[in-house]
């Protein structure tokens, strides 16, 4: 099967507007009441398809100790809002969430393997490994850092904190390549399957919004009023 209309559209849109990669990602905080709706901004990381085109994934990353992770392990979904400013263009993706952390991480949330055929049986991790080798020295960093939202004495702490960091096997001795193993089991994917997809396109006239949702190996499309 081909890959849906919607996500195609997206990647023209985003080949397009390469800076384009930042969206907001809602969940809902369980543990208070009522329950309350948590957003932030994450950064896309890329697309997989290991059952076909018809069945795309997203990939977003995050720290395993982070709020998100606790509200989305169990029986959540997620939402994500994606504006694209160079083709004035805006994605609403409801999906189920899953977390990929180091794989002997207590937080798992295992990703259910009739969904994808997947013939390496370590294909997340590996994929986890690439993508943390793939961002900046920067950003690496950030993993290496202590709990997020822990608190903290002043914002000098931070001037503790290693600022930049290495891939894997790149560390300048013993001590740095043990920050860069600490930072990799901080580190964990985020793997979004989108059920439906709510795309709003204002860069023509008249706008056009369409809505898609899943059935089985195939997408329903229905046109409705932007």
């Amino acid at each position: 099967m081909s890959a849906p209309r919607w996500k195609k559209a997206l990647e023209r849109a985003l080949d397009a507007n390469k800076k384009s990669v930042v969206y907001s990602f809602a969940t809902v905080d369980l543990s208070v009441q009522p329950p309350q709706p948590r957003t932030r901004t994450v950064v896309h990381r890329g697309f997989v398809e290991p059952k076909g085109a018809s069945h795309p994934l997203l990939l977003t990353t995050t720290d395993i100790r982070a709020a998100k992770v606790h509200e989305l392990n169990g029986d959540a979904n997620a939402e994500l809002a994606w504006w694209i400013e160079g083709t004035q263009e805006q994605w609403r993706l409801a999906s189920r969430a899953y977390i990929v952390p180091h794989p002997e991480h207590a937080e798992q949330v295992k990703i259910p393997q009739a969904l994808f055929d997947i013939a390496d049986g370590h294909f997340w991790e590996k994929e986890r490994e690439r993508i943390f080798n793939s961002l900046s020295g920067h950003m690496r960093a950030s993993w290496a850092r202590p709990a997020p939202g822990s608190p903290i004495p002043s914002y000098d702490e931070g001037k503790k904190w290693p600022e930049k960091l290495g891939g894997l096997g790149e560390g300048k001795n013993e001590e740095e390549e043990q920050v860069i193993r600490k930072a990799f089991e901080n580190f964990a994917l985020v793997v979004l399957q989108p059920f439906a997809v709510d795309y709003v396109e204002l860069g023509v006239v008249p706008n056009q919004r369409t809505k898609f949702t899943q059935a089985g190996e195939t997408w329903k499309e229905v046109i409705v009023v932007p």
